[in-house]
C-alpha cells in the first residue's frame, strides 16, 4: 500500500519546468496569434502538438513549430528530429517565446490555467471545441480539474522564423539515407535574417484560406 502511494504522490506532483514551457508555448501561439485572426475552433482543430506531429500547428497547409524557454536562458532550442523544420509538407514558421518568472499581481502575468480559461472564454460556449481542447490538454498531462498549476509568468519577447531553402536546418532531403535520425540545436541569436513578423505570417496563412 505504500508503495501504491509514493506512486501516486510522485505521479500528482505534476508537470516539469520543460513540460510546462511548451504547454504555456502553445497556448500562447493559440491566444496571441491564431485566435486573432482565425475561427477559435477551427485553430483548436489545427492544434497538433498534443497529437505527436512533428509540428505543433497545421492550419490552411501551413505549420508552426513553438519552442518555448526562459528568457533567461540562451535562444538555443532543440530540433527533435530531421522532420520538424522540413517543409516537404507545408512553409513551416518557427515561433520562439520567451518567458519570465512573475508574481500573480504583476502586469501581464499568467498561468498556464489562466491562459486556458481565456481560451475557454475565446470559445464562446462552442462545447465541442472545449471539450476537444481540454482533451488535448490531457493528452500532454494538464488536468484543468486540478488546482496545483500555480506558477505565473510574463511573457518576455515572441519572436517568428521562416524556414526557407537557406534557412540552416538539417532535414531528411539533405541528409544521407544512412542517417536515421538527428537530434540538435540552433542558436536562434544569429538567425534574425529570417525573422518575419506576426503580420506577415498571418496575411501567408490567411491567403491559403478557400
Amino acid at each position: 500500500l505504500a508503495r501504491w502511494v509514493e506512486l501516486l504522490r510522485v505521479k500528482k506532483e505534476g508537470l516539469t519546468l520543460q513540460k510546462k514551457l511548451g504547454i504555456i508555448g502553445e497556448l500562447l501561439v493559440l491566444r496571441d496569434l491564431l485566435i486573432k485572426e482565425f475561427a477559435p475552433s477551427d485553430c483548436i482543430k489545427a492544434w497538433n502538438g498534443p497529437n505527436g506531429h512533428e509540428q505543433d500547428f497545421l492550419l490552411n497547409g501551413k505549420l508552426i513549430e513553438v519552442k518555448c524557454q526562459l528568457s533567461s536562458r540562451d535562444k538555443i532550442v532543440k530540433i527533435a528530429s530531421l522532420e520538424q523544420l522540413d517543409c516537404i509538407s507545408g512553409q513551416i514558421y518557427l515561433a520562439h517565446i520567451g518567458v519570465s518568472s512573475a508574481e500573480q499581481e504583476m502586469a501581464g502575468s499568467f498561468s498556464i490555467g489562466s491562459i486556458v480559461d481565456q481560451i475557454i472564454d475565446l470559445l464562446n460556449g462552442d462545447n465541442y471545441s472545449i471539450d476537444c481542447f481540454l482533451g488535448k490538454l490531457e493528452l500532454i498531462g494538464y488536468h484543468h480539474s486540478e488546482s496545483d498549476y500555480s506558477d505565473f509568468y510574463v511573457k518576455s519577447y515572441s519572436q517568428i522564423y521562416r524556414i526557407d531553402d537557406d534557412f540552416p536546418c538539417l532535414v531528411r532531403g539533405k541528409t544521407p539515407p544512412a542517417i536515421e535520425n538527428c537530434r540538435y540545436k540552433l542558436n536562434l541569436a544569429s538567425l534574425a535574417q529570417w525573422e518575419i513578423s506576426e503580420s506577415a505570417v498571418l496575411l501567408e496563412v490567411s491567403e491559403c484560406q478557400t
